[in-house]
């Protein structure tokens, strides 16, 4: 072989695997066991390496939430997303000066999969809008998520035990 054929495959390949490289987004789903939350609610975990999070965001009022466990479908009021960052995944949620999105690597939006609330503690204090403060579990099943290129990745099973919520950053 020549060698400037030799140059230019090897400079193809290096192309090809440069681009291969910018398609390698999707986080570790290996999940901590410990839960944030704050907001009406969005609770969180970040992943072992640090650099994502799987977060369930809702409204206590708009899903009429109780002491009673109540399944739900994900909706406009209720939703799961998997972020995957360029650094330290947990100054992005719950901060009153959030990450800058250039952070953001990817983000997977949940389309399918059931989410189990339960408020455990009500009641527990008052943020200054005047809205209680408490805490909740959280259980999702078979949660499908799609990025903007329709590549997907699933969450068999995760549970956010008693985490506080209702509390404002800031």
């Amino acid at each position: 072989m020549k060698p400037m054929t030799f140059t230019f495959i090897w400079t193809i390949l290096l192309l090809l695997n440069s681009g291969c490289k910018k398609e390698n987004i999707k986080p570790d789903l290996n999940f901590t066991d410990q839960s944030y939350g704050c907001q009406s609610f969005t609770v969180y975990k970040i992943n072992k390496d640090g650099d994502a999070v799987i977060a369930v965001i809702g409204s206590r009022d708009n899903l009429k939430l109780s002491k009673t466990e109540q399944s739900f479908n994900l909706s406009n009021d209720l939703k799961v997303e998997v972020k995957r960052f360029k650094g330290d995944a947990k100054k992005y949620y719950c901060n009153d000066v959030p990450s800058e999105a250039g952070d953001i690597i990817s983000t997977w939006t949940g389309y399918q999969g059931t989410v189990k609330i339960k408020i455990v503690q009500d009641s527990i204090a008052t943020n200054p809008q005047g809205k209680p403060e408490y805490k909740i579990n959280v259980t999702i099943d078979n949660i499908e998520l799609k990025n903007s290129n329709d590549k997907k990745i699933s969450v068999d099973h995760l549970e956010f035990k008693e985490v506080y919520v209702g509390w404002l950053p800031g």
